[in-house]
């Protein structure tokens, strides 16, 4: 299975405002996964107010990359990374 992350950046059209401040572009972690011609794609948004960057949800992705890789379940990959984004 070939996994893959990255950072993108989206804009966001005017300015997304709550309590905690104001942002004009979203940073997620978008990751990827192939298997054959299958693909699966999903993205994230880890939160600094949970401890989260998305440098240190990559990081934790990167730890468990092999057992991704090889093809784990989604029930094994919950018991191996933390609640959160990754």
């Amino acid at each position: 299975m070939l996994f893959l992350q990255r950072e993108e950046t989206f804009p966001i059209a005017g300015r997304f405002t709550i309590a905690r401040g104001s942002k004009t572009e979203a940073h997620v972690l978008y990751v990827e996964l192939a298997d054959g011609a299958i693909v699966g794609r999903g993205e994230s948004v880890p939160y600094a107010r949970y401890g989260e960057s998305l440098y240190s949800a990559m990081a934790e992705l990167d730890a468990v990359r092999a057992q991704i890789e090889a093809g784990v379940t989604r029930d094994a990959l919950q018991t191996l990374v933390k609640p959160g984004a990754a």
